[in-house]
């Protein structure tokens, strides 16, 4: 039942199943029309003005609030509306609730696209990887903060932001740990250095990036893992 979902755990389904990942047709276009009423829609236009003014609590409860009750395309609408005004995780949090009408490039945006090959290269990782990783971290919020005190685009702690930049050179104490550029550099080494510590698996990577190598390393002890 979950076989057809286009998350980690659909694939997983998918291949269990046998079957091929398949990527779903690209909706018909949006009319001039709908995406105009989008723009004139009260809740959306005073949610994307809450988060213009930094006010990002109060915008995102507003602009969830908005999206109630609408269908595919008016929610692809009020997507496509956010991401013109680059509010990149409103765009894929409208995006990712359609049903039937699946518009990939507003769920998988690649914003900073030029900064994060660049960096991504430098640091000998997948760009695509990364980019994932910024979805699933701050779903492309520069400003982003968690509740345990990651931050920037790439969540990285204070502690491991100052043990990569000491590794590799970075002055964090005259660019700052959210300049785009820096947080950047440093989450992609430090990716880089997790790739290493486990052979290349993005998925152990992937999972030592966020909560650290202990967990993967207790999962390799119990039984082999290999990337899908």
């Amino acid at each position: 039942g979950i076989a057809t979902r286009l998350d980690f755990y659909g694939k997983l389904a998918a291949e269990a199943l046998g079957r091929s990942p398949a990527l779903p047709p690209t909706p018909p276009a949006l009319t001039t029309a709908e995406l105009a009423a989008a723009q004139q829609q009260p809740g959306l236009a005073r949610a994307l003005h809450l988060l213009a003014l930094g006010l990002r609590s109060e915008g995102v409860r507003e602009w969830n609030f908005a999206l109630h009750g609408l269908g595919d395309r008016e929610l692809r609408a009020a997507a496509q509306l956010a991401c013109a005004r680059e509010v990149w995780d409103r765009c894929i949090h409208a995006s990712e609730r359609t049903r039937d009408e699946i518009d990939l490039a507003q769920r998988f945006p690649t914003p900073f696209r030029a900064a994060v090959v660049e960096r991504a290269r430098a640091s000998g990782v997948d760009p695509a990887l990364v980019f994932g990783l910024i979805r699933q971290e701050s779903r492309f919020v520069r400003e982003a903060r968690s509740h345990v005190g990651a931050s920037g685009l790439m969540q990285l702690m204070p502690a491991t932001a100052r043990a990569v930049a000491q590794r590799v050179g970075i002055d964090l104490a005259a660019q700052g740990i959210d300049e785009l550029g820096t947080n950047l550099a440093l989450g992609t080494a430090y990716l880089r250095q997790r790739l290493d510590d486990f052979g290349g698996s993005a998925l152990l990577a992937a999972a030592a990036y966020n909560a650290g190598p202990t967990p993967p390393r207790r999962w390799l002890a119990a039984a082999p893992v290999h990337d899908a």
